[in-house]
C-alpha cells in the first residue's frame, strides 16, 4: 500500500484520490487472496514497483521488477510489454529496449528451467492447469467465448463475468488517461483468465485474476477522480462484498 500510495502520488494526484486507492485496495473483495498462501501479494508488488519505476525513468530497475514478475506468475510477461511499449515511446525503437523486454522475461524462462530439473517437464506450470481443463489458447474459441460472456451478463451476472467487465472498462479507463503501459498490462493480464475459463463455459476464477492486480486499483481511482459521491459508493459496495468473501471462505464455500 506504501508504493501505491507513492504511485498515486508521483501522478500528481489529490490527496483524496491518493488515499481512496489505498482505502480501496485495503477493502478489496480479493484481499484475502494478498493475505494467503497465493501469489497475489508478490504479484502486486512487483507490479506496482515496476511501474513506480517506469515513472521514475529507472528502466533497468523496473526490468528487474519484471524478472521478478514472471518468475512469479506466466501473466507477468504482460509487464515486459508494457515497459516495451513505455521505453519505445520515450527513447524510439533501439536495440536496448528489446534487450530490456527479454530480460524482464527471464524470471519465467529461468522458472521453467528449474521446473525441468525438478520434474523432467520445462512446461509442468501449464500441463497442471491442462489437466484441470484449463486448456488456453491452444482450444480457443472465440465466438464460444464471446458467447458465454453475453449469457452470463444477460442472465446471471456473477461475481466472474462481472469481474472480467469491470476489469475490461477499466483498461479503458487507464487508456484515456494516457496511461498506456499500465493500459496494456491491464488488458494482457485479464485475457488469459477469460480464455482459460472458456472450456469450463464459465469465467473461470475471474475476480481473482482480474481484480487482484494492481492496475484495476489504478483505474479505478482514475475513474473516481474528483468524483466523492462515486467513491463513496464503490468503497461501500467493495466493503459489502469484503465481508461477503470473508464469510464464504469462513463457511468454506469457496471449497464446494
Amino acid at each position: 500500500m506504501c508504493f501505491l500510495y507513492a504511485y498515486l502520488q508521483n501522478k500528481k494526484l489529490s490527496q483524496n484520490d491518493v488515499q481512496f486507492g489505498v482505502i480501496l485496495m485495503a477493502l478489496s473483495p480479493l484481499s484475502i487472496f494478498f493475505i494467503a498462501t497465493y501469489s497475489e501479494s508478490t504479484f502486486l508488488i512487483f507490479s506496482i514497483l515496476g511501474f513506480y519505476y517506469l515513472d521514475k525513468n529507472k528502466s533497468n530497475t523496473s526490468v528487474l521488477m519484471g524478472v521478478f514478475l514472471t518468475a512469479t506468475r506466466a501473466t507477468g510477461v504482460a509487464f515486459a510489454v508494457a515497459i516495451f511499449y513505455d521505453q519505445y515511446k520515450k527513447r524510439g525503437l533501439k536495440f536496448v529496449i528489446f534487450l530490456q523486454a527479454i530480460l524482464a522475461c527471464s524470471g519465467l524462462f529461468l522458472y521453467c528451467i528449474y521446473t525441468g530439473i525438478t520434474t523432467g517437464d520445462f512446461l509442468s506450470f501449464y500441463h497442471a492447469e491442462a489437466n484441470w481443463g484449463r486448456t488456453g489458447w491452444m482450444s480457443l474459441d472465440i465466438a464460444q467465448t464471446f458467447n458465454t460472456l453475453i449469457d452470463q451478463i444477460a442472465t446471471a451476472w456473477t461475481r466472474d463475468s462481472l469481474a472480467f467487465v469491470v476489469a475490461l472498462f477499466l483498461t479503458g479507463v487507464l487508456a484515456f488517461n494516457k496511461l498506456l503501459p499500465e493500459a496494456i498490462f491491464n488488458l494482457l493480464c485479464i485475457l488469459p483468465g477469460f480464455i482459460k475459463g472458456s472450456s469450463y463455459g464459465i469465467f473461470y476464477s475471474g475476480a481473482r485474476l482480474d481484480v487482484a492486480i494492481i492496475t484495476f486499483y489504478i483505474g479505478m481511482v482514475f475513474l473516481c477522480k474528483d468524483r466523492p459521491t462515486l467513491k463513496y459508493l464503490v468503497i461501500s459496495l467493495s466493503s459489502l462484498l469484503l465481508l461477503e468473501s470473508w464469510f464464504m471462505w469462513v463457511v468454506k464455500a469457496w471449497l464446494d
